[in-house]
């Protein structure tokens, strides 16, 4: 392949971003990456790594520009962390994406919820804190159960539901800690199932690629995934939540580029819960989708970054499961059973290596392995996938 001497920046450089950056290469174009992790997964996979604070925007462009580096695109692939600084290397070098003001609202829980506010979206009821006794004033205000998160983390960091008042206190120092901006959101508990949708938008049109259903272990208030499924929905009611989320993503500021979605259905009724304005992690965005569409997401990441042209007409329709190993507390000892997965219509791996110390399933970070089974017919697909499930075993041994 004749290489284009493009350059890509990629901020953030961990284990979900991999799958886009070796994609970007492939493509031709050279990946400069971002990481305040030296030993980041994708930091070998780039031609140039700055191991840097990625929430310092200003020391990200000034490595760019003193490495003589003017990129045609930035991207933040699948993680919450790197979308601000993306926004501002797009805006300093003019690239196609999403600017600052507009990735805020992305990530900030606070400015999403305000504009939603103001453009009819009424649900859930929500307040803002900046200390503990502001926190436990307005949490009397609040009937239980109801939610406390951080305004400003992702993959269920500090997340909590309140479901009586003696653990209000150990539940707001828990989202205050995992705050980066010292602020906390107090919110009114949605019914229904969770979802998850996986979009990708261009030119205000939003193009909705897979909607599942999350279960939750039965800890922590049920805010850890444990699987994700297809959500088997009708037509109808597929577009009325493509619609619905296209809406939200517009009242944002937001046309252009991948988006993930976390919603409430219950009956007729659809609520938001937050949307972020890029892939998936844990496997969802860079494994789950092209295994159930034929739709290679990280790819069109890249190529939306870089304005190249999009594909994202659906290869297929099939059903997925999509089930993680939760962590207990001690040391792995033994991982066993992915190298005997069946190759067809199967695959998993592990996310921690023998050796590696673990706690208690506490946040979506604490996920021992993955397996995805997917196929024709759903009854099918979880039939393989339980019968492989006994295959896989993780020993840990407890700490003493």
């Amino acid at each position: 392949m004749k290489s284009k001497n493009k350059w890509l920046a990629a901020i953030t450089c961990g284990r979900w971003q991999v799958s886009g950056i070796r994609k970007a290469r492939n493509l031709g174009y050279k990946v400069v990456g971002f990481d305040g992790d030296a030993t980041a997964s994708g930091a070998q996979v780039c031609d140039r790594f700055f191991p840097v604070d990625i929430k310092d925007h200003r020391l990200v462009i000034d490595c760019l520009v003193q490495a003589g580096i003017t990129p045609v695109g930035a991207v933040s692939i699948c993680s919450e962390a790197g979308v601000v600084t993306a926004a501002y290397v797009r805006k300093y070098f003019s690239l196609k994406g999403a600017l600052p003001e507009v990735a805020i609202a992305l990530t900030n829980k606070a400015h999403m919820r305000r504009k939603w506010r103001s453009s009819g979206f009424l649900e859930p009821h929500f307040e803002v804190v900046s200390s503990l006794d502001e926190a436990l004033q307005v949490c009397r205000g609040f009937s239980a159960p109801f939610m406390i998160k951080p305004v400003d983390s992702a993959g269920s960091r500090g997340v909590g539901k309140c479901e009586s008042r003696d653990q209000a206190i150990p539940l707001v120092k828990a989202a205050f800690q995992a705050s980066r901006c010292g602020q906390v959101i107090i919110e009114s508990f949605l019914t229904g199932d969770e979802h998850a949708a996986e979009v990708f938008l261009s030119e205000g049109k939003l193009c909705l690629l897979s909607l599942t259903k999350k279960k939750h272990l039965d800890r922590n208030g049920g805010v850890v995934a444990c699987e994700i499924y297809s959500a088997e929905v009708k037509t109808a009611r597929f577009e009325g939540v493509r619609l619905y989320l296209e809406k939200a993503f517009l009242a944002l500021g937001y046309r252009d580029g991948p988006g993930h979605a976390e919603i409430m259905i219950d009956g007729d009724a659809v609520s938001l819960i937050e949307v972020g304005g890029r892939g998936a992690g844990f496997c969802l965005s860079d494994r789950f989708v092209p295994a159930t569409t034929g739709v290679d997401f990280s790819l069109q990441v890249i190529k939306d970054a870089v304005g190249e042209d999009l594909d994202l007409s659906k290869k297929y329709n099939k059903y997925g499961v999509l089930r993680f190993f939760p962590t207990t507390e001690g040391v792995v000892k033994k991982i066993r059973g992915f190298e005997t997965l069946p190759s067809n219509m199967m695959e998993g791996g592990s996310f921690v290596n023998e050796g590696d110390s673990v706690s208690e399933a506490n946040s979506d970070a604490d996920r021992l392995g993955y397996l995805i089974s997917s196929g024709d017919r759903s009854d099918e697909v979880w039939q393989r996938l339980e019968e492989t499930s006994k295959s896989i075993s993780f020993e840990i041994e407890k700490s003493r």
